[in-house]
């Protein structure tokens, strides 16, 4: 699943997740959960052309939502005038609780089997 700019959020994962890579080249940041015994699939969600973040290594559940504004994002990312229209200000909570952000053109959501 892609979520791209207009398409409704907030989007929740109840699965804890942690940092897996970030690709500076492909400017492309992908989270994982935790693999557990039992689990047959992981969740990866994946932030296309990263503009900026700001984020945790791990995350106990994970809500993305958008902001339409946000001025500290644009002061640390240097940007007065805000991201051009095609990039979205997403804020990551863990449990409820702000912890973070990432300013990026589309996120992707999918499941992925572990082989286990």
């Amino acid at each position: 699943m892609t979520v791209t700019p207009g398409e409704p959020l907030p989007l929740h994962l109840p699965r804890d997740m942690q940092v897996w890579s970030y690709q500076v080249s492909h400017r492309t940041l992908l989270f994982r959960s935790f693999w557990q015994s039992g689990d047959s699939t992981v969740t990866e969600i994946e932030f296309v052309s990263v503009l900026g973040m700001k984020t945790r290594s791990s995350y106990r559940g994970l809500t993305v939502r958008e902001v339409a504004a946000d001025p500290e994002i644009d002061r640390l990312l240097n940007l007065p005038e805000g991201p051009e229209p095609r990039y979205r200000r997403l804020h990551l909570l863990s449990d409820g609780v702000p912890a973070g952000f990432v300013v990026c053109g589309a996120v992707r959501v999918r499941e992925v089997p572990t082989g286990h």
